[in-house]
Parts: C-alpha cells; structure tokens; sequence
C-alpha cells in the first residue's frame, strides 16, 4: 500500500512539474506522507525537495530517501530531547533563537547599510582622522626604507657599481639602475614603501645571534658578503617603534576605523527609530511598571545559602562512589530535616 501511495504519489509529482505549476496548484492535496511520534511531514515540503522535470522513476527515488532521511533525522532529535533532558534541549533552543537573530540581523543591518552607507571614503576624510589620532597608530616594531643589491663575487666591476650606488648624481643613480638591470643582478628597493627591519634583515646574511640596529644609525651603503656573494646595502630612512605610523602603512587601517564607526552610528540610529516608532505605535509595550508589585526577586542572603547548599551537596556526591539514586535522595532529604 505505502508502495502505491509512493509510486501515485511520484507520478502526480511529475505530471505537475512537467507542466510547469505547484504539483498543489496542479491537483495534488498536501497530504501526510509520513509520521515520527507527533511530528508529520506533508506533500508540500516533500516536494520542495525534489527538483522539477525528473523522469518519474527518479523522483520515486528521491521521494523515498528524503522521506527516510526526514524520519531519522526527527527520530534522533525526539531522541535527543528525552535522553539528555529538558534543560539541555532548552539551552539549545535558546543558543539556535540566538543565532537566528545574528542571521537575520546581520541581512536586515547589511540591506540597510547597502541604502545608507557610502563605501567610498575621500583621501582629505582619511588623511584628517590619521592626523588627529595619529597617537592611536604608534609603531610596534622598527620600519625602514632602503635598497639592497645582491652582486656575485665573480662580477668584476662590482667597485665601480658601489661608487655608482653611493654617487647623490641623480645620473649616475639611473647609471647604477641600467647596470643592475643589464647584468640581471637580484635587486629589492624599499623606497617606495616602508616594510619591517626583519623583513629588510631577510635578505640579507645575518646572523640570529647579532644585532643591527647599528644600521638604522646612517644613510650610508654597507657592505656584506656570503661565501658566493657581495651585499651593497642602504637604509634611506627609519622609523623605530613607538613612532607615529606613516600614513601610507596604516591608510587601510584608518579607512576600515572610518567606515565601522559609520556603520555603527548608522545601524544604532535605524534601531532608534525602529524602537521609537514602535513604541509609540504600540507594536511594543513594556509592562514591568505594572508588574513590580508582583514581581519577587530573592533576596541577596537567599541566593547566598542556595550557593552554600549547592556546593554542600557537591561535595557530597563526589565523596559517593557506588549509591543507589534513592539512597543518596533520602539522605539528602534527611540532612535537610535536621
């Protein structure tokens, strides 16, 4: 009979998606296909599991599964709800309602936001709110701009590169550059662009067990060197921590600051409004003033030898080992008494 019900029931199913409507528009009555305790599960929702236009054998199939996939699922959740206790199931209820309200709340406050919040920011609105909070984006750790070159112990004009690199002649810095570029040497300019002193250490061969903050001291090119090697090195500029960050490091930063604060005030003012509204209207009515009469909060010594009983029995049951529940219930009951 369930056999039938399943295969009459598939072919209505198809027969109404075939032809392009709800299989409930097209006839079919939203009947209760199968049952776990008081829990049913109805034609409309085995439907919307089924994709429409399938041959007739293959929403058999998937019928069946989903009805016996929907079965186990609420099996084990009845099953849950009597094993582990009401208020575990209600802990549970309460955090899924919290995360409902995330969910929701988040879309409703990004559908807001998308109307009310202009996502581009002008340089003069981030350059002004780094120039007032600048003492909130101090540096915790040393940056500097610089260059390094790496030139092969083989290459026999590397005297003439390293007068090339320290000449202040803006020509022969374009010189130093052709000549980097020519002979294919490893190059990494940090003028542009601050970056960590360890960052900058990386590439050069140093030591773990040293210091060099000598380096931070002049603007000179230094010379290192490996066992393949030559190193011509220069710091043009240094920022040790605890300075003010430079713009350019932390401009993402303070645009990100700008853009939540709006977000927020925008957000906290709907809410407002949304509240108020409802207030007046009557949507929302808060009744405690009414209610105070009859509200019993407990007193502070109550909860205070409640805290005490609690911990009093705590110590109790872990000094039990093996005790029939009864047993423990009855004594507990008889230490109350006296």
């Amino acid at each position: 009979m369930r056999k039938f019900f399943a295969i009459s029931l598939c072919v209505s199913l198809g027969v109404a998606m075939l032809s392009g409507c709800s299989p409930l528009e097209g006839g079919l009555r939203d009947k209760v296909i199968a049952k776990v305790g008081k829990k049913k599960l109805r034609t409309s929702e085995a439907v919307a599991a089924i994709p429409a236009g399938l041959p007739a054998e293959d929403s058999l199939r998937m019928l069946e599964d989903y009805i016996e996939q929907w079965a186990r699922r609420e099996l084990k959740l009845q099953e849950a709800e009597r094993v582990i206790g009401s208020s575990a199931v209600a802990e549970v209820n309460r955090m899924v309602e919290e995360y409902r309200y995330s969910l929701l709340g988040y879309r409703l406050d990004q559908n807001y936001l998308d109307m009310k919040v202009d996502t581009l920011l002008s340089d003069s609105v981030v350059t002004e709110y780094w120039e007032q909070h600048k003492a909130d984006f101090a540096l915790d750790r040393t940056v500097v701009k610089g260059r390094i070159v790496r030139v092969p112990n083989s290459y026999r004009q590397a005297v003439k590169l390293l007068s090339l690199m320290r000449s202040p002649s803006e020509d022969r810095q374009k010189d130093f550059i052709s000549t980097c570029e020519k002979n294919n040497f490893e190059t990494h300019f940090f003028e542009e662009e601050w970056v960590d002193f360890s960052e900058f250490l990386s590439y050069l061969p140093v030591r773990r067990d040293r210091s060099y903050d000598y380096m931070l001291d002049s603007k000179e090119v230094r010379e290192m060197a490996d066992a393949d090697n030559h190193y011509f090195v220069q710091i043009t500029d240094c920022l040790r921590a605890g300075s003010d960050a430079p713009f350019d490091r932390v401009g993402d930063a303070v645009k990100r600051i700008i853009f939540n604060r709006r977000r927020n005030q925008v957000i906290k003012e709907y809410e407002d409004s949304l509240y108020n509204a409802s207030l007046t209207e009557g949507r929302v009515q808060l009744l405690l003033e009414k209610e105070k009469e009859e509200i019993v909060l407990p007193e502070e010594s109550a909860v205070e030898d409640v805290v005490e009983e609690e911990k009093a029995v705590e110590v109790k049951a872990d000094s039990v080992v093996v005790e029939p529940v009864a047993e423990i219930t009855e004594s507990s009951e008889e230490e109350e008494k006296e």
